[in-house]
């Protein structure tokens, strides 16, 4: 399998970076959808569904509700911390049998020619996690643009990909691609 996207297929867009040893990685990326169709997508279960998996709960700010992410097969819980429609979504997420929460901010912003912006920050992981990390959030945005504009969503095959080219992507002067 090649590491390289194809034509219709964005590189990276992710930048990574580590604060005092925890990774934070950001995704923007921009959508033919306008804000309250990108908001009713991030933060109604039916709509999560179609693009990141299975979501049941209240997805209100204090909110809890369980969660099966595709293509990882994440599954876990989470809390919303913040929802300010219709601009941020913010949740914290803890996988089955861990302890620590990781934090995954979604920013809305309409952008003059048409369209939206979505800034997706995802936080508070082991920094050598980071590949890893930064691929599964990647296709998440890609199949949130893919869900919006009609096509298809992608899978695991997408995330292997990102993951080749994310293990070269340097974050403070060292490649991410430490090997666990």
């Amino acid at each position: 399998m090649s590491s390289e996207p194809t034509s219709d297929e964005p590189g990276v867009l992710g930048a990574l970076r580590v604060d005092g040893g925890i990774g934070i990685v950001t995704v923007p990326i921009q959508v033919d959808a306008d804000v309250s169709e990108v908001w009713s997508a991030i933060t109604d279960p039916s709509g999560l569904s179609q693009w990141v998996g299975h979501v049941d709960g209240a997805l209100r700010a204090g909110g809890s509700f369980r969660a099966h992410f595709f293509p990882s097969e994440w599954e876990g819980t989470g809390t919303v911390t913040a929802c300010e429609a219709p601009h941020r979504w913010c949740v914290s997420t803890t996988q089955d049998g861990e302890t620590d929460a990781l934090q995954i901010d979604a920013t809305v912003t309409a952008e003059t020619r048409g369209g939206s912006t979505v800034r997706f920050v995802h936080s508070g992981m082991d920094a050598a996690m980071l590949a890893g990390y930064a691929a599964g959030l990647q296709v998440r945005a890609e199949n949130l643009a893919r869900y919006l504009g009609g096509r298809e969503v992608i899978g695991l095959d997408r995330f292997r990909v990102l993951f080749a080219l994310y293990k070269d992507v340097s974050v403070e002067g060292k490649p991410t691609n430490i090997d666990r």
